[in-house]
């Protein structure tokens, strides 16, 4: 990591010497936002417009698909205090509607997924049906509620940082990623603002009961 950051510093002042207020974007490494890179490139640091970049996915073991759908709320919630308490610029730069890991190759070419044990032999969760390749208009119902309200959660707790990128705009046929279709199907508030179900990571998951 020493090298890794004496690059953030190098590139830092590679921009300050063409620019100097251009935002300079580094990506967390996959370490703590607040807990490691609280001090770095901060506050009283001399360094100046600073973003750090934090990807947030929740389905790459075998714990995490198989949360529970409150489950998956409850963990999103639980990011928003740490990014507001970062002490620079911090961007949630990448993030999914998905609570599995069925997407087409997502685990890598010819691989299947966690979730329905085709990728390790670990846990069987549940089917791919229509999530490998397919539709949101195609999800079933109890996707679609599963879907609109870990939304609205993931988008009040990354709100709590500085912004936030969804991945992606438009994909082949992986439904849960795909915000044209999820915007299309009302499954991602138009405007922004326009929450179907505000204030879950103050009051817990309101999905409704089975």
């Amino acid at each position: 990591m020493g090298s890794v950051k004496k690059f953030y510093y190098d590139g830092w002042g590679n921009v300050r010497k063409v620019n100097g207020d251009t935002a300079v974007v580094f990506s967390d490494a996959f370490l703590d936002t607040k807990d490691y890179w609280n001090g770095f490139m901060g506050p009283g640091s001399g360094i100046n417009n600073v973003m750090i970049d934090t990807h947030i996915y929740s389905i790459f073991s075998d714990g995490e698909v198989g949360r529970s759908p409150c489950e998956h709320i409850s963990v999103a919630c639980s990011k928003g205090p740490k990014l507001a308490s970062v002490d620079k610029w911090v961007i949630v730069g990448e993030w999914t509607a998905a609570q599995t890991d069925c997407a087409r190759w997502l685990n890598g070419l010819g691989k299947g997924a966690r979730y329905d044990q085709t990728f390790q032999n670990e846990n069987y969760h549940g089917s791919c049906d229509g999530k490998y390749e397919g539709t949101v208009a195609g999800l079933s119902q109890a996707d679609k509620t599963n879907i609109e309200y870990y939304v609205e959660a993931q988008l009040d707790a990354f709100e709590q940082g500085d912004g936030w990128v969804f991945w992606t705009w438009k994909t082949e046929s992986a439904p849960e990623w795909n915000l044209r279709d999820l915007i299309r199907e009302g499954l991602f508030p138009q405007p922004l603002t326009a929450r179907k179900h505000p204030g879950q990571c103050q009051t817990g998951c309101q999905m409704p009961s089975k």
